[in-house]
């Protein structure tokens, strides 16, 4: 698991921002645009929620760092 949060740990916190702003607003696109019966790849739904999950745990893990220093 940590292969997978290890490349985001390298990131700064600004370009994790982004990339969450990103992925909520692809996930949002996905989940309210398309015709529920015409789902083109619902595996990518999980895929992108897994990514702004690891992505706000870095943040949190972040942020506990810097209110305990």
């Amino acid at each position: 698991m940590k292969k997978k949060t290890s490349p985001l740990r390298d990131k700064p916190t600004g370009e994790l921002f982004e990339m969450l702003a990103d992925l909520q607003n692809q996930y949002f696109r996905r989940r309210f645009t398309s015709d529920p019966k015409r789902i083109p790849n619902p595996s990518k739904y999980k895929e992108i929620r897994r990514q702004i999950a690891r992505i706000k745990t870095v943040l949190k893990e972040r942020d506990a760092k810097e209110t305990q220093a």
